[in-house]
């Protein structure tokens, strides 16, 4: 029935940020001083602790955890010992929480931080715990009556930001608790409305248990990674550098050597290394890079154990080939001699031919050449021949043409004569016929 319900016990579980008054809270729930609450930036807090008490006729465990949020746990160590204790706290309870009291400090600004301590809950729970199961608790409730005019939940109302978006989140489960007040019934009045609360989340979910954070298990291992990775990354990263010193010295070694066996030991090697890394990154991506890295020298490592495997075969081929290229070039040397050795007699005999040719040219050349010299020669003499008797020619010539020309004249003078002889035969003329023979001679020259 719903009122067996009620009746039953309540668990929970006290979580925030060291100084909020989170120890306080748990003493003022179960009503006497369990918990070391003491105002310090230092965790006081560092093992998880529970306490039982009878409230209202109900038993009420309460467990308080390590401050989560302080600025001494964001480093690696912390990190682990936080979710290693969350962890506990869930384990030492195994029936589970009904509800998650998310202790925060009125008058402390709820920024940023805050809201990444959220976050960092909900890799250790899972997403859903802060909308399922988280109570938001206001302590220092004194100093908000001292300071604030307004009623809690009309403050609430008016907030902005991160810790409006928290309230919502929660539903609006929030309540204000003043730790340090001496009135009784304002005790007992704040108590009672936080089981009214958690009351209200057992009608609407069951308790949270080993099985929700089992299911939150890869978040978690995802956070406890994140915390560990760049410690992970140096570790292997020196590691993989040593293999890989060593691989490029024995890759100097394949000039004259190409046996894999060495290569073989540092693949073995870098695959244990790279196996063990994929088995803590366990599929959450944190390690990522890294897995890439080792893979990429994997992959080099056997590539050249196959490129080792392959040399010797390669060689041969390499051999042959040159021998076949060798023959076939000693071939073309023969074929080339063979044909140099034919062009060359060829070429002979043409030279021969054409010498020939050049020495019969050159005797007709030469014959010819005689002959002109001998027909110059025959016209050089008939040339003196002919200017030597030019002068007893021009003698006889002019001989001759003055024989003639006395025959000429002497005929013409006797024809003239006898001619003038008929006509003047009758006519008595002074002159003498000789006078007139030298008289016509002078006529003529």
């Amino acid at each position: 029935s719903a009122r067996s319900v009620l009746n039953d016990q309540i668990d929970l579980l006290l979580i925030g940020k060291t100084g909020n008054g989170k120890s306080a809270l748990g003493n003022s729930i179960i009503k006497y001083k369990a918990f070391v609450s003491e105002p310090s930036s230092t965790s006081i807090t560092k093992e998880v602790s529970d306490e039982s008490n009878e409230v209202n006729g109900r038993t009420i465990k309460v467990v308080d955890s390590p401050g989560v949020g302080d600025t001494d746990w964001a480093n690696d160590e912390t990190t682990n010992f936080v979710v290693n204790a969350l962890a506990q706290a869930i384990a030492i309870n195994p029936e589970g929480y009904h509800a998650f009291l998310f202790v925060v400090r009125f008058g402390g600004r709820f920024t940023k931080e805050d809201q990444g301590t959220v976050d960092y809950l909900k890799k250790v729970f899972g997403q859903s715990f802060v909308r399922k199961y988280c109570i938001l608790v206001l302590t220092y409730g004194d100093q908000f009556e001292a300071q604030v005019k307004v009623s809690f939940q009309d403050w609430i109302q008016s907030q902005k930001g991160v810790l409006s978006d928290l309230v919502k989140e929660c539903n609006n489960r929030v309540i204000l608790f003043d730790n340090q007040t001496t009135d009784e019934h304002k005790r007992q009045r704040q108590v009672s409305e936080l089981i009214e609360i958690v009351d209200s989340l057992k009608q609407e979910n069951s308790r949270y248990s080993n099985e929700q954070f089992d299911l939150a298990k890869n978040e978690r291992e995802f956070l406890e990674l994140t915390s560990e990775a760049h410690l992970i990354n140096d570790k292997a990263m020196t590691k993989a550098d040593v293999i890989f010193k060593q691989f490029k010295r024995i890759q100097e070694t394949f000039i004259v050597n190409y046996d894999p066996s060495p290569l073989e030991q540092l693949l073995d090697e870098i695959k244990t290394l790279y196996d063990s890394i994929r088995q803590k990154d366990n599929k959450t991506g944190v390690l990522g890079d890294l897995l890439r890295n080792l893979e990429s020298l994997k992959s080099l490592i056997c590539s050249e154990i196959q490129f080792c495997r392959r040399m010797p075969e390669v060689e041969k081929q390499i051999s042959q080939k040159y021998d076949n290229q060798l023959e076939e070039s000693n071939q073309k040397l023969i074929d080339a001699k063979l044909n140099f050795d034919r062009l060359s007699q060829e070429r002979k005999k043409s030279e021969v031919h054409n010498i020939q040719k050049l020495e019969e040219e050159n005797r007709r050349l030469k014959r010819e050449k005689e002959e002109l010299e001998m027909n110059q020669s025959d016209r050089s003499l008939q040339f003196r021949l002919i200017t030597t008797t030019i002068p007893e020619i021009n003698e006889q010539y002019t001989k001759i043409r003055e024989k003639h020309r006395k025959n000429v004249l002497s005929s013409m003078f006797h024809k003239i004569a006898k001619t003038f002889s008929k006509k003047t035969k009758n006519i008595d003329l002074p002159m003498e016929q000789d006078d007139l023979e030298i008289d016509v001679r002078q006529f003529m020259y």
